[in-house]
């Protein structure tokens, strides 16, 4: 079996008791049993962890060490994508293959009519399914956890201090095959966001606006980029303190994927099993005048994402093309098909089956792909088409007041995102006919979220 877990001391790490299975005769009851187990799965996924800590070659990406490591011996996908960048429907098109168009979840309600999540398709196979969560917000919505019999819901631990009580908890039940671990973790979401002191100081400042920081308003003669402080009337802290935080948070990230990885590989090499680390978010830092914004807007910063397999058969990726993009949306078709549930190729729901690729060290398929975020009828959605990206945002609801990045009669920004990666040139009037374009496509092809989301139905929960 080729080395592509960290296998160090893996005779030690596996139990007495399971090699001592290994050699006794297989009893009469066993006989009708497969001889391979089932491949395990350990899904780890992240809210607001942004694709430049760990694209080679960037600036920040010397915060992940370990992560970058793992990505040479499987396929790092450093510039995928999220169909949203908000956590509990990204999660469910993770687990779904679908965008929110179609599997309607927001918070606490039930998934539209056929929408199956891949915990529940594991459980139907007979997999022992279990979760561990550091997010109670995740936890407590209900569509995330069907198929899933034990949920430790642990919002009040770091992410390293969650990884080794998973790590203790799992320990090397892995190696018997059939067991699908999901672990959330949030700390980089966390620590940098302003305290309620923050948020009570700016809406008595007549700002209102949650942390959704203005750089042009912060930018003050002397104090540039200003952000508040913890203090209700204490002293304004620059930006850089909360990009130190987050990028503090970034590595007690990697410590707990290192933790994560070193504790569970040798059971789960055992089982022929798969690792899957995946941001579902990115997070805005300063861009486009926005601080801590996932879910407002729809530029780069907040959709590029990371994603990671590891497996016995996945081979790592050549830097991917530019326009050669992954997606949330394929990690569940992939999944399905490496672990033996169905073999579909190319496009399935919203996403596409890169198993094959992934065996074969090819790149993501070339595509259009489609994100949105908010709900219907004030919700935006972008187009990305070869270099070019289109956001349409609808006309402004009269109950808010109009804002230049929301006028009365809606917007269209038009980006060619080789030449303007930051997304600085707004196209739309100079490019009009290609604007006009993708906006009809974009318009026949994604759907806006349904404006009631279905009754929860507790009685589907397992």
């Amino acid at each position: 079996m080729r080395d592509w877990f960290v296998t160090s001391n893996v005779t030690r790490a596996l139990p007495l008791v399971l090699l001592m299975q290994a050699l006794l005769p297989s009893s009469p009851a066993s006989a009708s049993e497969p001889s391979t187990p089932a491949p395990s799965l350990v899904v780890v996924t992240i809210s607001s962890l942004r694709s430049d800590r760990l694209e080679s070659g960037s600036a920040h990406s010397s915060h992940m060490p370990y992560l970058q490591a793992m990505g040479q011996r499987g396929a790092l996908m450093a510039r995928a994508r999220t169909p949203v960048p908000e956590t509990i429907p990204a999660l469910a098109s993770l687990f779904t293959g679908r965008d929110p168009s179609h599997h309607g979840v927001y918070e606490d309600n039930q998934a539209s009519d056929g929408i199956v999540s891949l915990a529940q398709r594991l459980a139907d196979r007979g997999y022992e399914n279990s979760a561990w969560l550091g997010d109670a917000h995740v936890a407590a919505t209900p569509f995330l956890t069907l198929g899933i019999t034990d949920v430790h819901p642990l919002p009040e631990k770091s992410d390293t201090a969650l990884a080794r009580t998973v790590v203790n908890a799992v320990g090397n039940s892995l190696a018997a095959g059939s067991r699908f671990i999901w672990i959330h973790l949030s700390g980089v979401s966390a620590p940098y966001i302003p305290q309620v002191s923050d948020l009570l100081a700016i809406r008595d400042q007549g700002r209102n606006r949650a942390w959704r920081f203005s750089m042009a308003e912060s930018n003050r003669p002397g104090k540039p980029h200003l952000l508040p402080s913890a203090a209700v009337n204490g002293p304004m802290r620059e930006a850089g303190f909360y990009m130190d935080s987050y990028d503090a948070a970034v590595r007690d990230l990697d410590r707990a994927i290192e933790i994560i990885e070193t504790g569970l590989a040798p059971s789960l090499a055992a089982s022929g099993g798969y690792m899957v680390v995946a941001s579902v978010h990115g997070e805005s830092l300063g861009e486009h005048g926005q601080w801590f914004s996932h879910g407002h807007t729809l530029y780069e910063e907040e959709l590029l994402v990371p994603i990671l397999i590891l497996g016995p058969d996945i081979k790592p990726l050549p830097a991917p093309m530019k326009d050669s993009w992954a997606s949330l949306n394929d990690l569940t078709p992939t999944l399905a098909d490496l672990l033996g549930l169905e073999v579909s190729t190319g496009r399935v729901g919203d996403g596409f089956n890169l198993a094959g690729r992934l065996r074969t060290a090819s790149a993501p398929p070339s595509r259009s792909l489609t994100s949105g975020q908010g709900r219907p009828p004030y919700s935006q959605a972008l187009l990305s088409e070869g270099r070019f990206k289109l956001i349409v945002t609808p006309p402004r609801p009269p109950t808010i007041e109009e804002t230049s990045a929301w006028p009365a009669d809606g917007a269209r920004e038009l980006y060619e995102l080789h030449g303007d990666p930051l997304e600085t040139e707004n196209l739309a009037r100079s490019r009009g006919g290609l604007s006009h374009h993708l906006a009809i496509f974009l318009q026949r092809n994604y759907p806006p979220w349904p404006k009631t989301p279905p009754a929860l139905d507790r009685s589907r929960r397992r």
